[in-house]
């Protein structure tokens, strides 16, 4: 009789290793600089979202009638909200959104992890962290004290200065026609 004979395999060939190191290598090559774009996407997102949040501001003054602002805060992070005077109470409420509940408060600190609030300079030319960026009924921004009380028109133009890991971006809301845009 003939005995089969077996012969096991207990290591991987040079050939085979080089291979593994190679498809490593590519997907290293491939991989590491989309985490970078990802940083940059999520940075961009977080723009778009606070300049999403003015001009939603921008349109319910204007729909409504009612002045109308974006509430700023960063004592807890960043925190974006949505307010607008009653004009029945003449009191802060929030702005109904399109299917009749209030506009959500942003959390962009934990949104957008790594933004943070330079500065926000108000059309009065008050430069602090937490502010509210008014607009009136024809969508041109204003200036109201902390009791929502109409002190002035805007003189210059309002800016929020973002900051993130690769510097820092303005966002802009012109004083004469209120259209928000970015530097």
């Amino acid at each position: 009789m003939t005995a089969s004979i077996h012969t096991s395999r207990r290591a991987f060939s040079l050939i085979e290793i080089l291979m593994v190191i190679v498809i490593m290598g590519v997907l290293a090559a491939v991989v590491v600089p989309g985490i970078g774009a990802l940083d940059a996407q999520r940075q961009d997102a977080a723009i778009e979202e606070i300049k999403r949040s003015l001009r939603f501001a921008r349109g319910s003054a204007m729909a409504t009638g009612a002045p109308t602002g974006v509430q700023i805060q960063t004592s807890s992070g960043v925190v974006f909200d949505a307010v607008r005077i009653d004009p029945d109470t003449l009191a802060l409420d929030g702005v109904p959104g399109p299917l009749g509940e209030d506009f959500p408060t942003r959390y962009l600190s934990s949104e957008f992890p790594g933004i943070t609030l330079a500065s926000v300079t108000n059309g009065d030319g008050s430069a602090t962290t937490d502010e509210t960026i008014w607009f009136k009924f024809d969508g041109t921004p204003h200036t109201r004290n902390g009791s929502g009380v109409f002190t002035s028109d805007n003189a210059s133009d309002c800016a929020i200065e973002v900051d993130y890991a690769g510097g820092t971006r303005t966002i802009v809301v012109h004083a004469f026609t209120g259209f928000v845009d970015e530097l």
